[in-house]
């Protein structure tokens, strides 16, 4: 009897551990939800969609992506990836995704809507890890760790794909590196 009480014990106290460390890492490093947001008309000649989650990070990369793209022909939604399955890739020009990837997966919003994206030559994705070395299959895209040093080489990078996507972009802060 004593060697049950044990092993009981034991297993409650292992899942207890388990439970305290899965609420403690998704408690420190899952992202948060951000507000959506939309820049220009709907009516403009071009669309990109910005998805991604709220960190310090992404926040910068985010303003500084827009920066570079934003033109008065331009139309950019921002929004949290946690919104990607209710978009259609087909209303945009050039899909850029910024996630970060938890526990060597990312986030599930992400992996479906690049799986259903018939068109998946428009995404972009930019993922961050600690290692940076974690890639989503069938799409253009980089992934790095979430350090401004790597900032500027993320954003040239991006840009680059992106003028290949939407090539008669007329705003001189696009072609700054």
């Amino acid at each position: 009897m004593k060697n049950i009480n044990r092993v009981t014990n034991l297993s409650l106290a292992i899942v207890l551990v388990v439970a305290v460390f899965s609420l403690w890492y998704k408690q420190n490093y899952s992202m948060d939800v951000i507000f959506p947001y939309d820049i220009n008309s709907k009516s403009c000649k071009t669309s990109v969609l910005i998805a991604t989650q709220e960190s310090n990070f992404k926040d910068d990369l985010t303003y500084k992506l827009i920066h570079r793209v934003d033109d008065d022909e331009v139309y950019i939604q921002v929004m949290d990836v946690t919104g990607l399955m209710s978009e259609d890739e087909s209303d945009y020009d050039a899909i850029f995704i910024i996630h970060t990837w938890e526990m060597s997966k990312p986030p599930s919003e992400v992996s479906d809507f690049i799986d259903h994206a018939p068109d998946k030559s428009k995404i972009y994705t930019i993922g961050t890890s600690g290692s940076g070395d974690l890639m989503l299959g069938d799409v253009d895209g980089i992934s790095t760790a979430s350090t401004i040093k790597n900032m500027e080489y993320i954003l040239e990078k991006a840009i680059r794909w992106y003028l290949t996507k939407v090539p008669l972009v007329t705003n001189e802060q696009t072609l700054i590196y």
